[in-house]
């Protein structure tokens, strides 16, 4: 008698239910916290690195900051063209026009940065000169290439955009 009782006795079931149901709850939060950690470690790990990375911000006159793409590059070319006379410093602003307006979504991204450091030096000389920068994109091909050389830069092909 006392072990039929004790088989149909429903005392305490829900009991058994409830830690039944916490453990598999319990389970399901540990195997989804081992399939996203993995995932999570290296966002954060990318994320450190980027903010860990050594940068330089170039204060521009407006006020705002410019984080060059090429940080030595950038230093050559504004030391450059500062030095260059209207004419050509109109060429490569013509140059830096068109390679604004080609710049696409599917733009190679180091050449987009080149670009941009190129833009911004050029910002800053005709800042620094007191001078409109001129908006046309008409430029000759052999005098950007004498320039550049002279510069000692190489400036990014048209096409890469």
């Amino acid at each position: 008698m006392f072990i039929s009782t004790f088989v149909t006795d429903e005392h305490g079931a829900v009991t058994v239910d409830w830690v039944v149901l916490t453990a598999a709850a319990t389970g399901l939060v540990l195997a989804t916290m081992t399939l996203v950690a993995g995932g999570t470690e290296e966002a954060v790990n990318d994320i450190n690195d980027a903010m860990n990375a050594p940068s330089v911000l170039v204060r521009l006159r407006t006020g705002f900051g410019y984080a060059p793409h090429d940080v030595a590059g950038f230093e050559t070319l504004l030391r450059g063209v500062a030095a260059l006379d209207g004419t050509d410093r109109a060429e490569l602003a013509a140059f830096s026009n068109a390679m604004n307006g080609m710049i696409g979504d599917g733009s190679d991204p180091d050449a987009v940065g080149l670009a941009n450091d190129l833009d911004v030096v050029v910002n800053i000389a005709y800042d620094n000169a007191g001078e409109t920068r001129p908006t046309g994109t008409g430029y000759n091909a052999a005098d950007l290439s004498r320039i550049s050389s002279g510069l000692g830069y190489t400036v990014p092909a048209i096409d890469t955009f």
